[in-house]
């Protein structure tokens, strides 16, 4: 094979190597967190493994929400709300009335804490149909304040 042959076949290979790359394309991460409990919250996370060390807070009033997002690659890593959260557990504060604590470890298939009803931090995002998005939507009930237990 001459030179001039050789250097097309080598220009074709490199434009098919081009042209067949990665499909990686980026994916949105929305979070969304509505509160209807009928009063002010404040969520407070924490690592299980350093309960004592505040990660985040986040005040959602009464009939307002929060929004979070994440952007990843497919290859990328996955979020959840323990990404928004910074921490595997959370405190639910009531407008100092009422509180709830919750935990969700995960450890690969398996998951500490994470299946207890009403668990934020167990809901994972799911793909919106025909685009690029998964998304996680949480809200905050009377039924969950009611729940909630009281503080002395």
């Amino acid at each position: 094979m001459n030179g001039n042959k050789l250097k097309v076949l080598v220009f074709v290979l490199s434009l098919n190597i081009l042209a067949c790359g990665s499909t990686d394309q980026d994916v949105l991460y929305t979070f969304s967190i509505s509160n209807n409990s009928g009063e002010d919250l404040t969520i407070t996370s924490y690592n299980s493994n350093s309960p004592n060390r505040v990660q985040r807070t986040i005040v959602v009033p009464y009939l307002d929400s929060f929004d979070e997002q994440f952007r990843s690659r497919d290859s990328g890593p996955d979020y959840d709300f323990s990404d928004v959260f910074e921490g595997d557990s959370i405190i639910i504060n009531y407008n100092n009335l009422r509180t709830r604590t919750f935990t969700c470890i995960r450890r690969g298939s398996q998951g500490v804490g994470c299946s207890e009803p009403r668990n934020i931090l167990n809901i994972l995002p799911a793909p919106v149909l025909g685009q690029d998005i998964l998304a996680a939507e949480y809200e905050f009930t009377t039924s969950d304040f009611e729940n909630a237990q009281l503080i002395n």
